[in-house]
């Protein structure tokens, strides 16, 4: 019979011992396991027998032993009851529970012989900070990665900013959350910061009808002059009001317009194409902004709730697959000016290198994604007269085929092959949704932005037909499976073949 049997500690708190609805557990000073209540044997599914007598190191997460027996150490020294302590206990099916545990130390003529412990399980509670925690790192990664400054505004402090803004301004993140309430307005032009600050106010204090969307004209730490493109969202930070701002260096853009004023003849060509570009970035961003902002806005009221993790998540994919529509578009609209812009000159190109390149590059920008991407090569390497861009040609077909197919996993069959004609023919055939017979010529035309059943894919394909042209190459869109659109697509092109 051990001491603690001798005692009758069990009999002396049997109605606390039946009752709790809290973890007991009594261990010796050599650490093993006297007794425990009914609630520990039922929350961690084992008998008696697997328990009483028995170390319990075995049952601790091997990280946590070394604080369990610090622990033990400050009761035989100090005599006190040791502080609470969050460890690890093992349940019989392997998985790990956290409990908070605190020791108050069993005396027998002043003697300590054994340890009580009480506690409570917390593991719901460090699961939600933990989601928390990765929820908030997930933000600053998208936030830090951005292509757009992103600020949050209250009490005229900036509380946030990430570094693509004090790129944009010319200051440190370190300068900036330094600044004396209502300091940051500086950076505005003298004769903008007047409707600045109104509207920033209006937003924080949440009053009068406020602009979510204007240009100012900023003034960078060095002096220069910038213009500045701003949307904004009202949101809670802290429990208090904010402004949410989202930042575009508009300055290039701004500038062209300008010269496009100064001279209207000149610039006639560079005007239509700006009108293009500026109607495409107002309409998809300003969309793609509107569902970011909604995204964290629905996201801050979520996180008070801390348990709703996979719906967290849901809303950070959807931001981030925003944010890569966003980045798709701005590299789009850029090859366009590049295409209109500068005389080109072709080489002779690896078609097959390059495929393989492609498929490469794609693979690892889709990781989110299960996909299959099978590669038939005629037996031959096959040269074509191609520049740079040609890359972007397979990487916009292969993406759209991506990104428009709801299969589990994304299939995708490359085949190249000498058609009747001497051509070198390239098939793409995908198992997505397909694309309906009424859209098929439309969607490599340039005006191809009304009708958005094939989203997003209208200015991709369109830059891949005008890169094409000016290889003498040909595009057409079929379906994979003959009479039924949608079952997936067969993308065929035809290159003219470096003669040998």
């Amino acid at each position: 019979m051990t001491e603690y049997d001798k005692l009758g500690i069990r009999e002396r708190y049997k109605e606390l011992f039946e009752s709790s609805l809290e973890f007991i557990l009594v261990y010796s000073m050599d650490g093993h396991i006297l007794d425990v209540n009914d609630y520990v044997l039922n929350k961690f599914g084992y008998t008696p027998d697997e328990v009483i007598n028995k170390p319990f190191r075995d049952f601790i997460n091997e990280e946590d032993l070394r604080q369990a027996f610090k622990s033990i150490r400050e009761i035989r020294k100090t005599g006190r009851v040791s502080k609470p302590n969050v460890y690890r206990i093992k349940k019989k099916n392997g998985k790990f529970l956290f409990i908070e545990i605190f020791g108050i130390p069993l005396k027998e003529n002043g003697k300590i012989y054994a340890t009580i412990a009480t506690g409570h399980d917390i593991t719901e509670l460090r699961e939600a900070q933990q989601k928390l925690k990765e929820s908030e790192e997930m933000f600053r990664t998208i936030a830090e990665q951005s292509q757009i400054g992103i600020v949050i505004l209250q009490d005229n402090l900036i509380k946030y900013s990430n570094q693509r803004f004090a790129d944009i301004s010319g200051y440190t993140i370190k300068e900036m959350m330094a600044w004396q309430p209502g300091e940051m307005f500086k950076i505005i032009h003298p004769d903008d910061r007047k409707t600045v600050i109104e509207q920033a106010t209006k937003k924080q204090l949440g009053e009068g009808e406020v602009l979510n969307h204007y240009f100012f004209r900023g003034i960078r730490k060095d002096g220069e002059l910038c213009w500045i493109e701003n949307f904004s969202k009202t949101i809670t930070y802290e429990a208090k009001p904010a402004d949410l701002i989202l930042i575009v260096d508009a300055t290039e853009k701004k500038e062209s317009e300008q010269k496009l004023i100064e001279s209207e003849e000149k610039y006639k060509k560079a005007y239509e194409h700006e009108n293009f570009y500026k109607d495409l970035f107002v309409h998809d961003t300003n969309n793609i902004l509107q569902s970011m902002l909604s995204s964290l806005e629905i996201c801050e009221l979520k996180l008070k709730k801390l348990n709703l993790y996979d719906e967290l998540k849901d809303l950070f994919n959807l931001m981030e697959e925003q944010i890569n529509r966003g980045a798709d578009l701005v590299k789009n609209v850029s090859k366009f000016s590049k295409l209109d812009e500068f005389e080109r000159t072709l080489r002779e190109v690896n078609i097959h290198e390059v495929l393989e390149d492609t498929i490469n590059l794609v693979k690892n920008f889709m990781k989110a994604k299960k996909i299959t991407i099978s590669f038939e090569k005629f037996n031959e390497d096959i040269e074509i007269k191609a520049d740079e861009f040609i890359i972007d040609v397979f990487e916009n077909i292969i993406i759209n085929s991506i990104r428009h197919n709801n299969n589990h996993i994304v299939e995708i069959l490359i085949k190249t092959l000498i058609n009747q004609n001497g051509e070198l023919q390239i098939e793409f055939i995908d198992n997505g949704i397909g694309i309906h017979d009424s859209l098929k010529e439309l969607i490599f035309e340039r005006i191809y932005k009304e009708n958005r059943t094939v989203s997003g894919i209208g200015l991709g394909l369109s830059l891949v037909k005008k890169i094409l042209n000016f290889y003498d190459a040909k595009i057409w869109v079929e379906n994979r499976i003959p009479e039924d659109y949608s079952k997936g697509t067969k993308f065929t092109l035809t290159f003219p073949i470096v003669n040998t």
